[in-house]
């Protein structure tokens, strides 16, 4: 399979540089910088992510949380039932439950991934999901940690200057429900802690 240089150089604006490029260097110089770009940049997108996990996870241990597991990872679709497809056919999801939250202004459905919890959230009307849809688009949308005690979680967390932007309270042992936590904390990713 061969490349030509221009299907290389149309990604780079018709600059100066481009044209510089198109003539004066060699293909096989052109492949060599582009696999090196390619090298450089795409672990880094993982990297990011993991390191965010690793610095909550540490944060959590030096707050003397106990993190159960991780729940699930949240995605903002324009779409659930042209999001399914993906999710049940092509990746073997299982759906645990869909259902519609009002307060939320969002249509949820839950899946299993192999071990992993996917939450799909479709807007349903203004509100916090609508406006990351129109800003960002479809895609990662936060990660939830399950902990033992929500309580605790949040006094530490608040304690420590982390500032929660999202509290939901249920009856339950230990202060169970759902809270957020600002994300400029947390390396730029929307964190949930649930129990």
């Amino acid at each position: 399979m061969s490349v030509s240089l221009d299907a290389i150089t149309h990604l780079i604006p018709n600059s100066q540089p481009a044209r510089i490029m198109r003539s004066a260097i060699s293909p096989l110089f052109a492949i060599s910088i582009l696999f090196i770009l390619l090298r450089l940049l795409l672990p880094l997108l993982g990297v990011i992510l993991l390191k965010a996990i690793e610095n909550i996870l540490t944060l959590c241990k030096v707050i003397e949380l106990k993190i159960m597991k991780i729940a699930h990872l949240g995605i903002v679709v324009r779409s659930i039932d042209k999001a399914l497809p993906l999710w049940e056919i092509a990746l073997k999801g299982e759906v645990s439950y869909r259902k519609a939250y009002e307060r939320e202004n969002a249509e949820i459905a839950m899946l299993k991934v192999g071990n992993v919890n996917i939450e799909l959230l479709e807007p349903i009307g203004e509100g916090v999901l609508k406006r990351f849809l129109d800003k960002r688009g479809e895609g990662f949308h936060h990660i939830a940690f399950r902990v033992s005690d929500l309580n605790k979680a949040e006094k530490k967390f608040n304690s420590l200057g982390f500032e929660t932007i999202e509290s939901s309270r249920q009856d339950g042992v230990n202060g169970g429900g759902a809270l957020f936590f600002n994300p400029k904390f947390t390396m730029g990713i929307l964190m949930e802690i649930i129990s």
